[in-house]
C-alpha cells in the first residue's frame, strides 16, 4: 500500500504518550477502571474501499481517521448514555490508474450492549452523513492550440449515508483496537452502494 509509512506513524505515534502507566492499570479493578468511552478518543485506522465506476468497479486502500466526543451529559435517556458523536476523514490516495477518493463527515456510534461482552468487547452501530470526493486519472487528453497535450481529470463531490456495524476490543484502558464494516450510499445520478472494511486503533483522550 502506498504511504505505509506514513500509517504506521499514524498507529504508533498516540500509544506511549496516551495510555496510562502498567502500575496504574493493575492497581484498580477490571470492573472500576473507567470506560474507555467515558472519554473522548481518537481512532486511526486503515481502510479499503470497493468504488462502483462508469467503468466497473475499483479497489481502494487509504487512511482515516475519527474523533468521537460522549454525549453522556446532553440528556439522561438511557441511548445517550451509549452514545459517541464526532467527524471522520478516510483518504485513498492515486494509484497509477485507480482514483483518488476522499471521504468525510458527521458520525455518531451507539454501543450496542449496556456493558462490554467479556469485560473487553464493545460491538458498534454506527451512522454516517457526509460527502465522497473522487477524482478520476484522465482517460482521454485535449489539445489547446498550441497542440500541447492537457490531461482531463474527472471530479465530483457527491453527498453519501453511510451505515455500519462494527466492535472495539479493549486492551489497555484507554486503548483499544477497532474494526467495522460500512456501507458508503453515495448520491451520484444514480444511487450507489460501496462497502468500505476498517480496522485501526482507539486512544481515549
Amino acid at each position: 500500500m502506498r504511504h505505509s509509512w506514513f500509517v504506521a506513524l499514524l498507529l504508533a505515534a498516540p500509544v506511549c504518550a496516551l495510555s496510562p502507566s502498567p502500575a496504574e492499570a493493575q492497581s484498580r479493578p477490571l470492573e472500576t477502571r473507567p470506560r474507555m468511552e467515558a472519554r473522548p478518543a481518537f481512532e486511526y485506522f486503515v481502510a479499503r474501499n470497493r468504488l462502483e465506476l462508469g467503468g466497473g468497479a475499483a479497489e481502494l486502500d487509504g487512511v482515516g481517521g475519527r474523533l468521537l466526543w460522549p454525549v453522556a451529559g446532553v440528556s439522561a435517556a438511557p441511548l445517550f448514555s451509549r452514545t459517541d458523536l464526532g467527524g471522520y476523514l478516510v483518504h485513498s490516495p492515486a494509484d497509477g490508474a485507480e482514483p483518488e477518493m476522499w471521504h468525510y463527515g458527521v458520525q455518531a456510534d451507539l454501543r450496542l450492549g449496556r456493558a462490554p461482552l467479556a469485560r473487553r468487547i464493545d460491538p458498534l452501530l454506527s451512522l454516517g452523513v457526509g460527502a465522497v470526493r473522487v477524482e478520476e486519472p484522465a482517460t482521454e487528453a485535449l489539445r489547446v492550440p498550441m497542440r500541447y497535450p492537457v490531461a482531463v481529470t474527472q471530479t465530483r463531490t457527491d453527498p453519501s449515508v453511510v451505515p455500519g456495524l462494527g466492535a472495539r476490543l479493549r486492551l489497555l484502558p484507554g486503548l483499544g483496537l477497532r474494526g467495522d464494516v460500512r456501507m458508503v450510499v453515495d448520491f451520484r445520478e444514480r444511487t450507489t452502494r460501496n462497502v468500505e472494511t476498517s480496522a485501526g486503533v482507539s486512544v481515549a483522550m
